[in-house]
């Protein structure tokens, strides 16, 4: 989750590795107010319709297969003898 979760700003992220540090990241979390959970909220909210939304990931394809055609044809590999 670390890699689009940005701790404290579209999320929280919690260390589950020990009960210790489970405990103080539900610590955390309690401390969070309804301001700054409700601006969290709208903000994973926009990553996920932008980024994960079923148009986002058709454009990344789109582009993906765009990107591929404009190299031209490729080498297709010819599986070995034996």
């Amino acid at each position: 989750m670390p890699h689009y979760l940005d701790d404290g700003f579209n999320g929280l992220l919690v260390d589950t590795s020990t009960s210790r540090a489970l405990g103080e990241g539900l610590r955390r979390l309690l401390d969070v107010d309804d301001v700054a959970d409700a601006a969290m909220g709208r903000r994973a909210q926009h990553l996920v319709r932008t980024t994960y939304s079923a148009a986002a990931m058709a454009q990344a394809l789109a582009d993906h297969y765009t990107d591929v055609v404009s190299r031209g044809p490729s080498r297709r590999l010819r599986p070995t003898p034996g």
